[in-house]
């Protein structure tokens, strides 16, 4: 027997068929145990132990049923000891108790981005193995988000009893309230703390109180205070490295405004994200400034809003619980200046409840879309009509407010009528030249739809920035951003380099801008100098991006990981495919644990990597990933998006080399015409999926079919691409192979001749397009 729980016991086992040794644990129910909800229990641990597979979660190996037809499972033996236990036993230093935790936080927002929430966080539950390796276990009263991230998937509690720990429980907890993503938040906070000081966060028998009444109303002592009180009652002093004076000096800062963020009774101040507390437990280690703030006025006006609440409480997989809308602005004075002071903390608070700290970072915003906040925002802005009809101010600020979070949220349509809205609140308030006019320019821009009224607004922001702030200004820089932003988008990429060079010229003048704008502006001219076959280039810029990322978040960040991928994705098209290998699934490995497989950066990266499997000619393992990415893909953005377009365009090439040209053929087809209604029939990706089609053409010998097909492609290309792009030389070798086919050698040769002198020189990458053109030229 290796320990008994609440459900059952938990039995050592070794496999005895004799096909190989393997020890096991086997989980069983308990005698007496043997009711609807319990084995429901199991089952649904089963179920939620299936889709987890990480480093640093138990895994499930297989169940099934005994006898009497009760389940059991059967799990991975680890050889480990609790975290507290393995920390007194090897006399862990501070940052090794920090780097232990790290890993348990990472695995923690593993299952939280698998919709999964634990529940049971304690340290007979995370064992430690000789070789420092951290193990969660012990999913037996966790749940399942439902798909909105609220309610469980399941009756797991029917039976009435609150399954939980008392001493890691969390205040919802306690309560009965509804459990979510922050409620393991908390209980990592109470994992650090007892990992810091050796001690619980609440001293029941000091206060006289319950530990319920001590979750739910006590604020904890600062560790740095707690590991003094501590020593005191046992009697300990001295100089040692673990002297209380020393520890207390050690923990205060950081480490009690980490710990003491994470143990915040409401959940909508906690961590939004395990993540972000094991990102700050990393920022602290390497020296860096820590994202979590003490108390502040922003804390003080955001309980005003929850006394005046009337959005109801939302909740997504992870995210912050909402709050309302202040509707009683009035009290605050009618003096402008006076309202705009009060609109802007409203704007803060109210952004906080739906996001995190910075949340253009990666795997802050994206994977959070949930219908609950679209209805709530939506129906909080007709509110804020209403009720503010008389406060234009503060509706031009929520509306901004609002209108980033839609943006976040990948709701462009809504995001820009709010965005629209405000800004013409402003111009009426503040003049067309004001600050607030120049800031929701940039939203607006980037959210507008037709290509032309983006660059007119956001070449109008450009000159208001060069105005209000100096043309070597950080804001002038942001604005140039914008518009190299735009370039790639429709396709102009001479000028999207230019631009993103300009941007990163101003930033790093400018000198306080943070890394990741300037690291953002490198990876998009990768993008951009890879489209132009300048690759070479590319992997260069490609490789200066991610070192910024490494020096500002370390190798295992998920943004790191983002320009690491960047750097892959730039290797592949140099032809440098057994360098590009590696460094992608370094970063799958990142960002499948990070962020989620089902996240749209990780499945972004996945299909680049299929494509390099696909060029390395691992063919049947590239389109089993891109079947699986399809699948993901129309499931969160729908059947007509650029990127399912994307994929199905590199699917068929696939499917194309591995000889089944009628479903390449369907596929190719398909994918223009999603790239058609998304980018549009003049962008260069539209003619893509042209040139496969007549190479598919090309080999079934429908001669005069490859002509049209190529023919169109070419169109689009010259018109959208600089001469002499690798692209265009492809298409003008099917038009020229098509043109042969049909004995027209004439106007086939020059074709031919221009292709291959655009290509010659452009690397291995293009080898194959490069031999296709000599052999078709060989044979006229």
């Amino acid at each position: 027997l290796l320990g008994r729980g609440g459900m059952g016991g938990v039995y050592l086992a070794e496999r005895a068929d004799g096909a190989f040794e393997q020890t096991v644990a086997i989980k069983f129910l308990r005698p007496g145990l043997d009711t609807r909800d319990f084995v429901g229990r199991l089952l649904a641990e089963r179920r939620i132990l299936s889709s987890l597979e990480h480093p640093n979660i138990a895994r499930l190996l297989d169940g099934g049923s005994t006898d009497r037809g009760l389940p059991y499972l059967v799990l991975e033996y680890v050889d480990g000891i609790p975290i507290t236990e393995y920390c007194r036993r090897h006399g862990c230093t501070i940052d090794q108790r920090l780097e232990l935790f790290i890993q348990v936080a990472r695995a923690v927002q593993y299952a939280h981005s698998n919709l999964v929430v634990h529940r049971d966080i304690k340290p007979s539950n995370i064992l430690v193995t000789d070789e420092g390796r951290v193990k969660l276990l012990d999913f037996g009263i966790a749940k399942l988000l439902g798909p909105d991230g609220g309610r469980p998937e399941g009756p797991l509690t029917r039976t009435g009893l609150r399954p939980l720990t008392p001493d890691y429980a969390s205040p919802e907890q306690i309560k009965g309230e509804p459990v979510t993503t922050a409620s393991d938040v908390y209980q990592l906070g109470v994992l650090l703390y007892r990992l810091l000081t050796g001690a619980p966060p609440y001293r029941v028998a000091a206060t006289g109180g319950t530990l319920e009444s001590a979750i739910s109303t006590v604020r904890p002592r600062p560790p740095s205070d707690a590991v003094v009180a501590t020593a005191k009652e046992a009697g300990h002093s001295g100089s040692s490295p673990r002297s209380p004076s020393r520890l207390r000096k050690r923990l205060r800062g950081d480490l009690d405004t980490i710990v003491l963020k994470a143990l915040r009774k409401e959940p909508a101040r906690r961590y939004a994200t395990a993540l972000e507390m094991a990102d700050d437990v990393r920022r602290h280690l390497d020296g860096r400034p820590i994202t979590a703030r003490r108390e502040s006025r922003l804390y003080r006006t955001g309980k005003f809003l929850r006394r005046n609440a009337w959005v109801a409480p939302v909740t997504a997989a992870g995210i912050l619980l909402m709050a309302g809308f202040v509707l009683t602005l009035i009290r605050h004075g009618n003096e402008l200046e006076a309202e705009r002071d009060v609109a802007r903390d409203v704007q803060s608070a109210f952004v906080s409840f739906f996001t995190a700290p910075d949340s253009g970072e990666v795997g802050l915003g994206e994977g959070r879309r949930d219908q609950t906040i679209l209805e709530a925002i939506q129906d909080g802005a007709e509110r804020v009509r209403v009720d503010l009809r008389d406060r234009p101010a503060a509706r031009a600020e929520l509306f901004t407010a609002m209108a980033s979070v839609l943006q976040d949220l990948d709701e462009p349509a809504d995001a820009l009528e709010l965005a629209e809205e405000a800004l013409e609140l402003e111009r009426t308030l503040y003049g067309g030249k004001s600050a607030q006019v120049h800031e929701t320019l940039l939203l607006v821009g980037e959210l507008h739809p037709e290509a032309d009224s983006a660059r007119a607004l956001l070449e109008q922001r450009l000159e208001l920035s060069r105005h209000l702030y100096g043309a070597e200004s950080v804001e002038t820089a942001a604005s140039i951003h914008a518009l190299a932003e735009l370039d790639l988008r429709e396709g102009q990429l001479e000028g999207a380099v230019l631009g993103f060079r300009e941007a990163i010229d101003l930033y790093r003048s400018a000198g306080s801008v943070h890394t990741r704008r300037i690291a953002l502006a490198f990876a998009e001219m990768t993008d951009a100098l890879e489209a132009l076959g300048r690759h070479e280039e590319s992997v260069a810029v490609a490789r200066e991006g991610y070192g910024l990322l490494v020096d500002e978040f370390g190798e295992g960040h998920s943004q790191t990981a983002v320009g690491r991928g960047r750097l892959a994705q730039a290797l592949t098209g140099a032809g440098r495919y057994d360098e590009a290998r590696p460094l992608y699934e370094a970063s799958l490995v990142t960002l499948d644990a990070e962020l989620g497989s089902t996240h749209a950066t990780t499945m972004r990266f996945r299909n680049n990597y299929a494509l390099l499997l696909d060029v390395m000619e691992d063919l049947e393992t590239s389109e089993a990933v891109y079947q699986e990415l399809l699948v993901a893909l129309e499931d969160r953005y729908g059947t007509v998006h650029y990127e399912v377009a994307a994929s199905l365009q590199n699917l068929a090439a696939v499917v194309k080399d591995r000889g089944r040209y009628g479903d390449a053929e369907a596929l190719s087809r398909r994918a223009h015409e999603i790239f058609e209604a998304t980018v549009g029939p003049a962008h260069f990706q539209t003619a893509y999926p042209l040139i496969t089609i007549s190479e598919l053409r090309l080999l079934v010998e429908d001669y005069p079919g490859a002509e049209a097909v190529a023919r169109n492609a070419l169109d689009i290309l010259r018109a959208a691409l600089p001469g002499g792009h690798f692209a265009t030389a492809v298409a003008e070798c099917r038009m020229a192979r098509a043109l042969a086919g049909q004995g027209r050698v004439a106007e086939a040769r020059p074709l031919l001749e221009g292709a291959l002198a655009a290509i010659e020189d452009l690397g291995p990458f293009v080898e194959s397009y490069r031999a296709e053109c000599a052999q078709a030229l060989r044979g006229l």
